[in-house]
C-alpha cells in the first residue's frame, strides 16, 4: 500500500484504501467531496469508458415527453363539457375522471372536497423538508423527483378543490413524472437499471408506458392511469429492495417506511375506491359516516412515502457511486 501513501483523499476512501488498520469501514456513504488522485500504475485495469452525450439522447427524451403531452391536449379538447349548473358549484359540475366519497361542496362553498384539499398539505411539507435537506446529495433526477412531489401535492390541492379535468391532470401528471424522476435516480443501482436491462427501462419500457398512462385523458379511464403509476412504484420498490439486498448503507429504513406506508395507503385508497362504487357499503354494511378520510389519510401516507423512497434512491446512488470509486483504485 506504499503507494498510496502521497495520495490525497477523502478521509472515508482513506479509512478503505488503508488495510493496515483492521477496522471496520465506519466512512460516510455521502462522502464523494474529491476524486482520488494518481499517477497511474501500468498494472492499472482501464477505467470503463463513460458513455458520452448524444444530441439524439436529448432529441429522444424530448419526443417522448412531447407525444405524451399532446395525447394529453387532444384527450382533453375532445372529452370537455362546459358546466351545465354553474350556480350550484363554485368551480363548475365536476367532471374529472374519478369520484371520491367525500360529498362535493358539503363543508365550503369554495371547497369541492375540504378533507381530501387539506390533508395534502403533509406532502407539500415534506417535499420542500426533502428539497431543503437532501437537495444537495441529489442528483438531477433527485432534485427533479422532489420538484414532481411538491407539484403533485399542489396538483392535488386543486384537484380535490375543483373536482374538474385540468385540475386532475395537474395532479396526476407530475405522479407520472415523480416516479419516473425516481427511477432515473436509481440508475446503475440494480440489475434492471443498467446494462442492457437499463436500456430496455430507460428508452423503451419507460417512455412507452408513460405514453400510454397519458391516453387515459384519451379515453377517460382512470383505470389506465392507475395501472400505469402502480407499475412505477413496483419498479422503484424492487429496484431500492435488490440495491439493499446487497449493500448496507445505514439508510434501509427509508425503503423500509416507504414501501410499508405506500402498501397501507395504497390499501386505505382501495377500500375508499370500492365504497365509493357501492354505495358507500361494505359487506352489508354502511361505511358512509367515516369511509371518505381513508383518502385523505392516503395522502398523508403518500407524502411520507414518497419522501422516504427519493431519500433512498439518493442514498443507494451516492453509496454505488463510492464503492465505483473504491473499486477504481
Amino acid at each position: 500500500m506504499n503507494h498510496l501513501t502521497n495520495v490525497t483523499t477523502p478521509s472515508g476512501l482513506r479509512q478503505r484504501l488503508n488495510g493496515k488498520t483492521g477496522k471496520k469501514d465506519i466512512s460516510d456513504p455521502l462522502d464523494l467531496t474529491q476524486e482520488v488522485a494518481r499517477e497511474p500504475r501500468p498494472t492499472d485495469p482501464p477505467h470503463p469508458a463513460r458513455p458520452r452525450s448524444a444530441p439524439w439522447a436529448f432529441g429522444s427524451v424530448a419526443g417522448f415527453l412531447l407525444a405524451g403531452v399532446s395525447v394529453v391536449a387532444v384527450g382533453v379538447l375532445l372529452s370537455y363539457q362546459p358546466p351545465t349548473d354553474p350556480s350550484k358549484f363554485f368551480w363548475g359540475v365536476p367532471n374529472a375522471n374519478v369520484s371520491w366519497c367525500e360529498c362535493k361542496y358539503e363543508r365550503c362553498r369554495y371547497i369541492s372536497e375540504l378533507w381530501n384539499t387539506v390533508s395534502n398539505i403533509t406532502m407539500l411539507v415534506m417535499a420542500i423538508w426533502g428539497l431543503w435537506m437532501h437537495g444537495s446529495r441529489a442528483g438531477g433526477a433527485g432534485k427533479l423527483a422532489f420538484g414532481c412531489l411538491i407539484f403533485t401535492a399542489v396538483g392535488s390541492i386543486l384537484f380535490h378543490c375543483t373536482s374538474m379535468l385540468w385540475a386532475e391532470i395537474l395532479d396526476e401528471m407530475p405522479m407520472f413524472l415523480l416516479m419516473l424522476a425516481a427511477i432515473c435516480e436509481q440508475r446503475n443501482t440494480s440489475l434492471f437499471t443498467r446494462g442492457t436491462y437499463g436500456w430496455w427501462l430507460y428508452w423503451i419500457i419507460l417512455p412507452g408506458s408513460f405514453i400510454v398512462g397519458c391516453s387515459s385523458y384519451f379515453f377517460n379511464n382512470f383505470g389506465i392511469f392507475h395501472l400505469t403509476f402502480f407499475s412505477y412504484v413496483v419498479i422503484a420498490t424492487t429496484n431500492a429492495f435488490l440495491y439493499m439486498l446487497r449493500h448496507d448503507t445505514g439508510r434501509e429504513h427509508h425503503a423500509w417506511l416507504g414501501a410499508a406506508l405506500m402498501l397501507a395507503g395504497y390499501s386505505m385508497w382501495h377500500v375508499e375506491q370500492y365504497a365509493c362504487r357501492n354505495s358507500q357499503v361494505i359487506l352489508g354494511h354502511s361505511v358512509r359516516g367515516w369511509v371518505h378520510y381513508l383518502h385523505a389519510i392516503w395522502h398523508v401516507f403518500a407524502g411520507v412515502a414518497g419522501y422516504n423512497m427519493i431519500c433512498y434512491a439518493i442514498f443507494a446512488k451516492r453509496d454505488a457511486q463510492r464503492r465505483e470509486l473504491v473499486s477504481a483504485q
